[in-house]
């Protein structure tokens, strides 16, 4: 009992460390990051339809679902961002994404 109480309680530690060393470190936003954060919602908005026309694109292509995930999944990263930042510069767009 005493054994696993001092693994959760090691385990629950050094998780908060590591996010309190991390939010020092890597707590800074660039112009490129804050474009991306702006541009999350976008992106949650219109995801579905954007994958699912990238994936009936590449339907036809027999090889490994898991190397198909892996090269599909930055197409699909970048047009959805790519969209989302197109929709926005429809005038009066960028007040509702």
């Amino acid at each position: 009992f005493t054994w696993a109480v001092w693994e959760q309680l090691t385990g629950f530690a050094l998780i908060i460390g590591l996010l309190g060393i991390t939010k020092k470190i890597f707590n800074k936003q660039g112009k490129f990051e804050q474009g991306l954060s702006d541009s999350a919602y976008g992106v949650f908005v219109i995801h579905a339809p954007v994958i699912v026309a990238i994936s009936a694109i590449f339907a036809g292509i027999s090889i490994p679902q898991l190397l198909k995930f892996a090269m599909l999944a930055p197409i699909a990263l970048i047009v959805c961002f790519g969209m989302a930042w197109l929709i926005k510069q429809i005038p009066g767009v960028k007040k509702i994404l």
